[in-house]
């Protein structure tokens, strides 16, 4: 199925707002977009549009489209969100998941254990920003398999957007230095339990992990926003 113009910015700029490469308020101007994808502005605008009917990009009026800021209380609204449907999911997960699916998220894990044994090499043990948005992409590949794999597509349609919503507007994504050596050792060994828990088929315990892995995410990502305020 060829991919339309359209649908190249959008994964393009989609990409860029996933990396950090464009910051809560940033103007988004189609021409200049347009010439950087290497296609013309119009399907850059229906990119936007696209983006703008998903909440990730505002129209201001007279002044053009902007990514959109969340505030505090927004982003708590997310995790209040979170809170509730991704340990359903994980549960449902628990019930559901397929041999190959697991054999990814173990692949992921190693993944996780690869980046936390790298930064022990490097100056104070802290990632660089190219690592750190490795990191976020694995953390989100991880969580996205185990959405689909909880085989409920509008239960993991909307976790997943709820997710996306809360790491693209929180100040974690922007935020350099956060991923430590120990930081990223202890979250590789919290994704590798919560991998043999789904492995053994015990939706409760999964549940309870993911609940509490909520739990320990909103109190991180608060907690940043207040010593930083809006991203």
């Amino acid at each position: 199925m060829q991919t339309t113009l359209a649908e190249k910015a959008y994964t393009h700029i989609r990409g860029m707002l996933s990396r950090g490469e464009l910051a809560p308020g940033t103007r988004l101007v189609n021409r200049a977009l347009a010439a950087e994808i290497g296609i013309s502005f119009t399907p850059v605008r229906e990119a936007i549009n696209q983006l703008a009917s998903e909440g990730l990009v505002e129209y201001v009026r007279g002044a053009g489209a902007y990514v959109r800021r969340v505030d505090r209380v927004e982003l708590e609204q997310l995790f209040d969100l979170r809170a509730n449907l991704e340990p359903f999911a994980t549960s449902q997960a628990a019930q559901h998941i397929d041999s190959a699916q697991l054999e990814e998220l173990f692949r992921l894990c190693e993944h996780f254990h690869d980046l936390a044994r790298g930064l022990r090499d490097v100056p104070r043990r802290v990632a660089d920003v190219d690592t750190w948005a490795e990191w976020l992409d694995v953390e989100e590949s991880f969580h996205g398999l185990l959405f689909r794999a909880a085989g409920n597509v509008w239960l993991t349609k909307v976790a997943a957007e709820l997710r996306l919503m809360a790491m693209l507007f929180g100040p974690q994504r922007t935020t350099t230095g956060i991923l430590t050596f120990s930081s990223a050792a202890r979250s590789w060994r919290e994704h590798t339990v919560l991998a043999r828990l789904l492995a053994g088929g015990d939706a409760a315990a999964a549940e309870v992990w993911m609940r509490r892995h909520v739990a320990t995410g909103r109190r991180n990502v608060l907690a940043r926003y207040d010593a930083r305020g809006p991203a």
